[in-house]
């Protein structure tokens, strides 16, 4: 939750429930002092789903950028409608194979991706 806001800081007022993260090592903090840029209105939803958002983002983050990935690659996605697939197809910046059951197909295609079936739905 926003306690308070810092000089010229715009998008967020006090008292609204956001996730983010901090690079400094300050998980078990009551207050951190963070950028704005690092944050993001809550999901709605229950916190620990919200929570999980975080860990699923950076994980596809880390994922793509490790594969340094560029226009006119190709990549294969396994799961590519789980938490963290889903975020990887969308950040990939190349062509991408995405593993998925066939009930997928629209989703996978309208972000861009080539769905490859497995199962029967």
């Amino acid at each position: 939750m926003v306690a308070e806001l810092g000089p010229g800081v715009s998008g967020f007022n006090v008292g609204d429930e956001v996730i983010g993260f901090s690079l400094r090592r300050s998980s078990q903090a009551e207050y951190v002092t963070v950028p704005a840029n690092q944050l993001t209105p809550r999901p709605a939803g229950p916190w620990d789903v919200a929570g999980s958002l975080f860990v699923a983002g950076v994980t596809a983050y880390a994922a793509v950028q490790a594969g340094r990935l560029v226009p006119g690659d190709t990549v294969v996605i396994a799961g590519a409608v789980g938490g963290v697939g889903s975020i990887a197809v969308q950040r990939a910046g190349a062509t991408v194979l995405a593993i998925a059951g066939p009930s997928n197909d629209a989703w996978l295609a309208g972000h861009g991706a080539v769905p490859v079936n497995y199962g029967d739905n």
